[in-house]
C-alpha cells in the first residue's frame, strides 16, 4: 500500500532558543534548555517512515543549531528517506559557524529575521554559501512583518469559533509534528500540557490530540483517521490557529514574558484578526437568525 503524504513534517530538535521573542508560538524562552533524544527520534522515523512520505522534513527549535547533534538528526531523515527534502529553520544567528557537512546536507535553509536583532553574517553572504552547496534560502521578514498571536491564555468556549479555527488552520496541514514518540497535527499540540502548567491551568490534554507512534498496531490507518478528522485537538481550544490578531516580533525581557502568562484573553474575539472577529460574527450572526 502507497504511504500516506504529507506537506510537511518538523521535529522540534531544540526546545530552548538563543533569542527571547516575547511572543514566539514555540514558547521557547519559557522552556528550560533541554535536546529531542536522537535515539528515539531515530525509531520515530523509522516506524513512519513505512507508511509516511513528506514533501519537506523542517528541522526547528528553539534555535536547532544549538544542538550539538544537529549532523546526526539529519543524517536519520536522509537514512529513512521519508522526506523529498530537508530544511533547516533558523534564525541564523549561529550560520557562520554551521559546517560545510549541514550545508550539504540540507537542501533548504528557512531564516527569520526579527526587530533589534544583528545578524553576524549578511543575508548575501548566506545566500553565497548557499548557492555553492545547491541549497534553497528563504527568509521571513518579522522586522516588517509582525508575529500572529497563536497560544491563548483562555479556554475558548465558543465551539463554533473552535471548529472554524481548526477547519481554516494552515498549520495542520504544514506543521506537522514529531515529538518523542507521537505525532500530532502541529506544535501547538506538542507544547499543550507544558503550557497549561505555566499557565496554572488545570487542563489535560486528550491523547487523541496525537496518535502514538510504536503503540498502534496498523499505524498508516491510525495517521489517516487522525489526519482526516472532522473535530478540533483539546489543544485547539487554546490556539487561535492561523487567525490570531498581529503581535511585536520584539525581544522579550523578563517581565515582558512574565507579562504574556499573566495576559487577559477571556474576550477570544478581541484576540482574532479584526478581519476575521467581524468575518466571523456577520456570518454567524445571520446564520443565528435564520
Amino acid at each position: 500500500m502507497d504511504p500516506l503524504k504529507s506537506r510537511s513534517c518538523e521535529a522540534n530538535i531544540a526546545s530552548h532558543c538563543n533569542l527571547n521573542c516575547q511572543y514566539c508560538d514555540q514558547w521557547a524562552p519559557f522552556w528550560v534548555p533541554a535536546f529531542l533524544p536522537l535515539d528515539g527520534f531515530a525509531r520515530d522515523l523509522e516506524r513512519l517512515s513505512k507508511v509516511l512520505w513528506v514533501e519537506e522534513f523542517k528541522i526547528l527549535g528553539g534555535e536547532p543549531l544549538l544542538n550539538p547533534q544537529l549532523p546526526a538528526f539529519i543524517k536519520a531523515i536522509q537514512d529513512t528517506r521519508i522526506a523529498g527534502s530537508i530544511s533547516l529553520v533558523t534564525n541564523g544567528l549561529l550560520l557562520p559557524r554551521m559546517s560545510d557537512q549541514i550545508w550539504q546536507d540540507i537542501d533548504i535553509l528557512r531564516i527569520s529575521l526579527y526587530p533589534g536583532v544583528r545578524m553576524r553574517m549578511s543575508l548575501h553572504d548566506i545566500s553565497e554559501r548557499a548557492r555553492m552547496h545547491d541549497v534553497k534560502v528563504f527568509v521571513q521578514d518579522h522586522i516588517r512583518h509582525p508575529f500572529r498571536l497563536t497560544g491563548i491564555n483562555s479556554r475558548n468556549t465558543d465551539r463554533r469559533l473552535v471548529q472554524f479555527l481548526y477547519d481554516t488552520c494552515d498549520d495542520r496541514r504544514g506543521c506537522n509534528t514529531i515529538h518523542r514518540g507521537r505525532f500530532y497535527t502541529c506544535t501547538q499540540a506538542t507544547v499543550f500540557t507544558d503550557r497549561m502548567k505555566k499557565l496554572g491551568i488545570t487542563e489535560s490534554q486528550s491523547l487523541s490530540d496525537g496518535v502514538s507512534i510504536h503503540e498502534v498496531g496498523d499505524l498508516r490507518t491510525a495517521l489517516k483517521t487522525y489526519l482526516d478528522q472532522k473535530y478540533p485537538l483539546e489543544a485547539c481550544a487554546y490556539c487561535l490557529g492561523c487567525h490570531g490578531r498581529a503581535v511585536p516580533a520584539d525581544q522579550g525581557n523578563k517581565s515582558m514574558l512574565a507579562a504574556r502568562l499573566t495576559q487577559d484573553h477571556s474576550d477570544i474575539t478581541k484576540q482574532l484578526d479584526p478581519k476575521i472577529a467581524a468575518w466571523f460574527k456577520q456570518t454567524h450572526d445571520v446564520v443565528d437568525q435564520t
